[in-house]
């Protein structure tokens, strides 16, 4: 497999570069979007047309929901769960990852993990974890250390005693190898976090955040500065982007509200660091879908702003490429079915 530096100068091959202005922190000037043809049949249905990607064990590596194969059980229909990765090769694989029912398990069919949302990838050293929730308001959390055989899974009470709906979205607090899980609460509309310890791969369990605002989507998370942040499209009519930081130390949750509903969302936002830097990506509530960035260099404000110009059918999807030792970060998107991506460069 080539490495992940090949892949990105792949794509920069066919790219020209938005610029951005000088002397604001680790501000990144992003590529016009690349076309990857051979992922393609990309979700399709509400909130199934994005995909999840990370960089981890030298490459690139996409989850995604396709539409081909999909399986009707009691009137429910979910599709099949496909890994892709090394793209920029021209000869990435994309195949479907057979693995055991778990204790605690749905239906599957052939051996095909299925799931009705957007998959979650998180990588935590030599461990890669895949996170998929099923039509009937179940999640599940699989995890492999070779990148094609999801046979372990999260013990432990999960998320049992909730409907959950959207997709799942994960992320990690390194100084306490946590691994977060926010997921959006299907009859209540309220976010869901649960945690689990990343090394022993149990559950820590889950809170269901009434007292917190509803919310139309999963809340997109990242650790930043010891805090989790938590972004999310209000369910009000506004489809203001609003926040909130979350303290481990405390179990406290403090609403965040950066932006004054100065940013509107048709999506579910994706959330990351990259260069001690917070990112914030999502796509505008208008009819041009702009895929938009914020930024903050000390977690207190989103003052600077990128839109680098081009649209996307679902929500992005925003990774550190420093996983593998490229100061970079990249973005996923799809549009008519098939993956596109633009790379941000210092």
């Amino acid at each position: 497999m080539r490495s992940a530096t090949s892949f990105l100068r792949l794509s920069l091959l066919v790219c020209c570069i938005v610029g951005v202005p000088a002397g604001y922190g680790q501000s990144l000037n992003w590529s016009s979007r690349s076309t990857h043809p051979n992922v393609s049949n990309v979700g399709g249905s509400y909130e199934r047309n994005g995909v999840s990607a990370v960089a981890w064990n030298g490459g690139i590596w996409v989850a995604e929901t396709s539409t081909q194969g999909c399986s009707g059980v009691n009137g429910h229909s979910d599709c099949p769960v496909m890994i892709s990765n090394n793209l920029g090769s021209g000869g990435g694989s994309s195949i479907y990852f057979s693995v055991p029912a778990p204790a605690y398990s749905t239906y599957f069919v052939g051996g095909q993990i299925l799931g009705n949302s957007n998959p979650a990838l998180l990588a935590v050293g030599t461990t890669l974890y895949l996170a998929v929730n099923d039509s009937y308001g179940s999640a599940y959390i699989f995890y492999s250390t070779d990148g094609s055989n999801f046979n372990g899974t999260l013990s432990g009470n999960w998320t049992q005693n909730y409907l959950i709906g959207y997709s799942p979205s994960l992320a990690l607090d390194s100084s306490s190898n946590t691994l977060y899980v926010g997921y959006w609460n299907s009859e209540t509309y309220n976010p869901i976090l649960c945690s689990a310890n990343a090394s022993t791969h149990t559950s820590n369990g889950c809170q269901n955040l009434t007292g917190l605002r509803t919310m139309n989507f999963n809340p997109g998370i990242a650790v930043y500065d010891g805090l989790l942040y938590m972004g999310f499209e209000d369910r009000g009519d506004s489809h203001c982007l609003y926040f909130y930081k979350y303290t481990p130390s405390t179990n406290g949750f403090a609403f965040w509200n950066p932006l004054n509903c100065g940013e509107q969302t048709s999506s579910a936002p994706s959330l990351a660091t990259h260069n001690g830097e917070l990112y914030v990506a999502f796509r505008t509530n208008d009819s041009s879908q702009k895929f938009t960035v914020r930024v903050s260099t000390t977690g207190n404000d989103l003052g600077y702003r990128q839109q680098p110009g081009f649209s996307t059918d679902g929500p992005p999807d925003l990774f550190d490429m420093n996983l593998v030792g490229v100061n970079e970060m990249q973005e996923f998107q799809v549009n008519s079915h098939v993956l596109n991506t633009s790379i941000g460069t210092p």
